[in-house]
């Protein structure tokens, strides 16, 4: 891992503080991982984007959650 990643991903655990768990099934996790590589985003900024375009059609409360990550 490079300097500048792993400062990005300390920032982030900073900044973001609540931590959100789901099960999948098998393989998820490494496609999600291959996902995030092929947009040269880190995983969890890769679930974040997908979870937030997701919630586009949700209540304003949790649109105003999602935007805000």
């Amino acid at each position: 891992m490079d300097k500048e990643y792993q400062i990005a991903e300390a920032v982030n655990a900073a900044r973001f503080v609540e931590v959100v768990r789901a099960r999948a099934p098998r393989g998820f996790s490494e496609a999600v991982k291959q996902a995030a590589q092929a947009n040269q985003l880190s995983t969890s900024e890769f679930i974040r984007a997908a979870l937030a375009e997701k919630l586009q059609g949700a209540s304003p409360q949790e649109r105003e959650a999602a935007i805000n990550v």
